[in-house]
């Protein structure tokens, strides 16, 4: 039982001999005696330390435990890289104060300073006024309606030194000593209650045993020890942490109500909770309105928890676990379906091209399949499945249950015939990939590492490896996890989502679009990719290590090379041309490349879409070389189903050479465009279809983890690239100091004469580089290789080690003049990280040389980024470019065309949309600039810009003209009626301003239902998409086809004679319910 001392209330000596006892073991200073009034409210805020307080959750029984009678109410609004003056939200999230009030705070613990010290002495002072001003609003708040608050200030922790491969917290250390000091005489200042924890922690952090995870995170034992130094510092009666029941149990029962508030202040889909999208979005009149209800209901399961803690606080009782339990689980979310009764799904539904064969490997029939959402395959050959039979929302009193899975065809006949649940009790877990002895998994907001510690096949670790990613659509929250070469996770998150991490090289954040890139042995984080995506859900590298990277909502796949130029939070890329060359934009869901013997050899290379909306199945595009980068034409699908519930939403080739294709299976795909708890959203169907060549030999599958290094790193020469794939990730399950003296042999030991020399040669590469050991000498080979795949992949491989590698910007930018284009653009992409005169006049030499669309786009984004460089270059030089008015055309031209630099419709939503997209020269630049000669030069010969208009009405001769668009985010027209003369001709101009394809179809009065059938049933055609989705029926009078975003089209008709309400609605599937209107045509 906690040890708590019973005369703390009686007598104020009690304080002295506290004092006197602490300060003699644990050398703790009391700084406050924490006195909280009966039915206190206390609230934690700050960053990711006060995040964390709750997922290790010690303090807060020690605050329970020391007032067990007083009814305490605690919550945890801390939030990932939180500081003073930067706290990023979702659009319409309630502010600071609005939640302090919601919680009536009485006393409040504010925990900031790590992410503000990153900034440096020069920052300090400022630090100051900003933490001054904060404090003082803080005091003359009265959140709980009454009087002010108490505060607590709580200092940052010391940066542990862990040694290995993470950064030696020494300089960082000495900033938050200057950051904590000033902390200290800030709160000193304003009678602020002040908990240091620089201080014991930095002695602490000097033992034998690690109390963080990365150097500023604690671990489980540092959350018990600090939590510890700050119950002694308040000097709470219980202060001192106790293994037995009571206190593990008030442990467990405090858990659980801190997991339900988490779930409603943490809601994922806040955009359809507090956002552009919140209900009735885009539901029909009248329809179903769920989350205030839920959430109300969700309030009240916390409210009623807290009286389940106090109880426990006062005594230990089993029955307090089966009354929380009533308030956990008093609901259901879906009935079990009942397997004896099922038959096993059938092959007869697919269309295969010749030659292909399909057979189901696993289903809902035989396993706990229910939403799988994403596959990967382990070293042993197994496979494991993420499913979330909770999407899209956790409801209130059936407590989420999504798992983790792994599948085994221990006979090899092609059929799963095992599982294992590795993990259950997951929320969202929307990826997953194997890595570090364990598994990574999005639980978004987080990303947790999970480990098998005793080896019986099932999770029993769990870190929460990384705070703060965006979750306000979850469908668009770290998704698509994939390993690249260089030893590197990426994932990706989409449109709408605000992330902010913390991390030992500083907070990392990333708006409305993001590609990350995380590296588990540095705990290295960068958001890779800054790019306005809608909804990323592909992901994959090519053989030489391009990236391909696929948009679900726009239909857009985006050859990856040029968007890793280098970008500044919160600035996004702009718009960048699809690589595919098919006119429409079906919805992909998983991508993959043909790299299996498996296959017919002319299919080889090949581009694989699954496509789950329009056409159900698989797009298959050739892919070829063009220039600096690779174009992509369609052939012949690799698969189509004509069962309108088949859902693709992943794929991967397994060890046999087989295609694996995760079939979702539901009537419902669509998130928002469908009511939240639509009774035909199905939580309980799941298949995992297997795809071969029957007229090829099935690969034979190779246990890797029971191969030498040796023999391990032969497996690098193998032709598939997920076998390949696969051998890196056993590989990083081993110590470097074993793998590099090997792979330094097997480097030596290639056959020169093998015709993949080089490419074996720089998978060795690859694994120097994902066990982060330059190998200057190999990597200098390779940079000179003939072959420009190669010479672009080392490019690559030397951005990442140019801090190890001297002359690394001398070698990129004399490869920027290489007689190759593709390694010309990687260069210009790799000079874009390097903030120097010395690059951007390399990259400004490379507009001498051929200049494709991927060689333009990199060097306009390269410039704009550099644009601080060469303006403070101008204005040292008035001369600078002077003689070069072209190459000054170039660069001051990338920030010149407004129209260029616009951010995507969706984003302009958000009242802040200006700080997303890079700003054209003003006036205040060229001022700054006015006497650098190339400047004037260059605005002498600019166009003046046209003033800001509104759009011009357009007359056409004998026309009636309409205008009607697309809402961007909205799955709506901006026009609900539109009123027109019977027999008068019209002319309806549309515009896509939304990122998907949208159509008008005009239709008979009353037809609105059997026309939106009409057009969900030609998903199921193979021709569908080419068709626009409008059927070929009476009831259809005018209709334009799917039109792209960003495009727009005239439609010409004569109006009907008759009066009356004719609807209008886009027809894309899933569309017709929602994005509609009534054509009113009157005499």
């Amino acid at each position: 039982m906690i040890k708590r001392l019973s005369f703390l209330h009686s007598s104020p000596v009690w304080l002295f001999f506290f004092f006197f006892l602490s300060s003699c073991s644990t050398k703790v200073s009391v700084v406050h005696q924490l006195d909280p009034g009966q039915n206190s409210h206390i609230v934690f805020i700050g960053n990711t330390f006060a995040e964390r307080l709750q997922h290790y959750n010690y303090f807060e029984p020690l605050l329970y435990a020391s007032f067990p009678g007083r009814n305490l109410t605690v919550r945890n609004l801390g939030w990932s890289a939180d500081e003073i003056n930067m706290q990023s939200r979702p659009l319409n999230f309630p502010s600071q104060d609005e939640y302090l009030a919601k919680q009536k705070a009485d006393i409040i613990f504010a925990c900031y300073g790590i992410n503000e010290a990153f900034n440096g002495p020069d920052s300090l002072e400022n630090f100051k006024q900003q933490l001054s001003g904060f404090l003082q609003h803080l005091q003359q708040q009265k959140y709980n309606g009454q009087t002010p608050p108490e505060i607590i200030l709580v200092s940052p922790i010391a940066h542990e030194n862990l040694g290995g491969l993470l950064p030696d917290g020494a300089a960082h250390n000495q900033n938050l000593q200057l950051y904590t000091n000033a902390m200290q005489e800030v709160a000193k200042s304003l009678n602020v209650p002040f908990i240091n924890l620089f201080e014991p922690t930095k002695k602490l952090s000097a033992g034998a045993d690690s109390i963080t995870i990365n150097g500023i995170h604690l671990n489980d034992k540092g959350y018990k020890t600090v939590s510890e130094i700050m119950a002694k510092s308040l000097a709470l009666p219980a202060a001192t942490w106790a293994e037995d029941s009571h206190t593990i149990n008030l442990k467990k029962i405090i858990d659980q109500k801190n997991r339900q508030f988490f779930y409603l202040y943490r809601a994922v889909n806040s955009e359809y909770i507090v956002g552009r999208r919140k209900e009735p979005w885009v539901q029909p009149p009248g329809g179903p309105i769920s989350y205030p209800g839920e959430l109300a209901k969700l309030s009240n399961m916390v409210t009623r928890l807290d009286s389940i803690v106090w109880a426990q606080s006062k005594a230990d009782d089993a029955n307090n676990f089966v009354n929380a339990g009533k308030i956990l689980n008093d609901t259901i979310q879906f009935t079990a379906i009942d397997k004896a009764a099922l038959k096993k799904p059938g092959t007869d539904q697919f269309i295969l091209p010749e030659g292909y064969e399909i057979n189901l490997f696993a289903s809902e029939v035989d396993f706990s399949i229910s939403n799988p959402v994403k596959i990967t395959f382990d070293p042993k050959g197994r496979l494991w499945v993420a499913d979330m039979a909770s999407y899209p929302q956790y409801l209130p009193g059936a407590q989420p249950n999504d798992k983790i899975i792994v599948l085994e065809d221990s006979n090899g006949d092609g059929v799963a015939d095992k599982e294992t649940i590795f993990a259950d009790s997951l929320y969202m877990p929307t990826s997953m990939e194997l890595g570090n002895g364990g598994v990574y998994v999005s639980q978004p907001p987080n990303i947790v590492l999970l480990k098998d510690a005793d080896g019986d096949g099932k999770a029993d670790q769990k870190e929460i490896i990384l705070h703060g990613f965006g979750t306000e659509d979850v469908h668009h929250s770290i998704d698509t996890y994939t390993w690249g070469p260089d030893g590197a996770l990426y994932w990706h998150t989409g449109t709408f989502l605000h992330s902010q991490v913390e991390t030992p090289y500083g907070p990392q954040r990333g708006d409305y679009g993001v590609t990350w890139r995380f590296e588990p042995n540095t705990q290295k984080l960068e958001p890779y990719v800054s790019y306005p995506y809608a909804n990323p859900w592909g992901n994959v590298f090519t053989r030489n290590g391009t990236q391909i990277i696929s948009d679900v909502s726009t239909g857009m796949n985006y050859f990856a090379p040029p968007l890793s130029a280098a970008s500044t939070y919160p600035v996004k890329h702009t718009g960048m041309k699809d690589f595919l060359t098919s006119a429409v934009k079906p919805k992909t869901c998983g991508t993959e490349i043909i790299s299996s013997r498996q296959f017919p050899d002319e299919v080889q290379g090949n581009v694989l879409f699954n496509t789950f909306i329009g056409f159900q199945g698989i797009k298959q595009h050739r892919i070829h070389e063009d220039g600096s980068g690779i174009t992509a034409h369609e052939t012949e699908p690799l698969l189509q189903s004509t069962d309108p519930n088949f859902r693709p939403v992943d794929l991967r080739f397994g060890p046999d050479g087989a295609l694996y294709i995760v079939d979702w299976y539901n009537p419902i795909i669509n998130h928002g465009e469908r009511a939240l708890r639509d009774p035909l959203r199905d939580h309980t169907h799941g298949r995992i279809w297997r795809l071969t060549y029957k007229h090829k030999k099935l690969l034979t599958v190779v246990d890797l983890t029971k191969l030498s290094i040796e023999q391990l790193l032969d497996q690098l020469k193998v032709y598939e690239d997920r076998h390949r794939y696969t051998t890196r990730t056993q590989l990083r399950q081993l110590p470097a100091e074993t793998v590099v003296p090997a792979l330094e042999k097997w480097i030596a030991t290639l056959d020169v004469n093998d015709k993949n020399y080089e490419q074996n040669r720089l998978e060795g590469l690859w694994v120097y580089q994902q066990f982060n050991r330059p190998n200057e000498k190999l990597l200098n080979e390779l940079l000179k290789s003939k072959d420009e795949h190669i010479r672009t992949a080392a490019i690559r491989v030397l951005l990442y080690w140019r801090n190890a590698i001297k002359d690394a910007e001398a070698k990129l930018i004399h490869l920027s003049q290489d007689s190759s284009a593709k390694v010309r653009l990687q260069a210009i992409i790799s000079l874009s990280h390097f903030n120097t005169e010395n690059a951007l006049n390399a990259l400004l030499a490379t507009t001498t040389l051929p200049v494709d669309y991927y060689i333009d786009y990199a060097l306009k984004e390269s410039f704009r980024h550099l644009k601080p460089v060469w303006m403070a270059m101008f204005k040292k030089d008035k001369n600078f470019l002077a003689d070069d008015p072209k190459k000054a055309a170039y660069m001051l031209g990338s920030l010149s065309n407004e129209k260029e630099l616009q951010v995507p419709g969706f984003i302009t939503d958000d009242p802040a949309w200006p700080k997303y997209g890079y700003k054209v020269l003003t006036e205040n630049d060229y001022n700054q600039l006015k006497d650098a000669i190339a400047v004037t030069t260059f605005r002498k010969k600019l166009h003046t810009p046209a003033e800001e208009t509104k759009p011009v009405e357009i007359s056409i001769p004998g026309k009636t003209v309409i205008r009607l668009t697309a809402v961007p985010a909205r799955m709506a027209f901006d026009k609900t009626s539109i009123t027109i003369t019977a027999g008068s001709e019209i002319a309806l101009l549309f515009e896509n301003t939304d990122g998907m394809p949208h159509n008008v179809v005009i239709i008979k009065p009353g037809s609105s239902e059997k026309v939106g059938h009409a057009a969900e049933a030609m998903a199921a055609q193979k021709d569908g998409y080419e068709k626009s989705f409008v059927p070929k029926i009476s009831e259809v009078l005018f209709a334009t086809p799917l039109v792209n975003s960003g495009k727009n089209f005239r439609l010409d008709f004569t109006a009907p004679d008759k009066p009356g309400d004719y609807p209008f609605i886009c027809s894309f599937p899933g569309h017709w319910q929602t994005m509609k209107g009534v054509m009113k045509v009157v005499k």
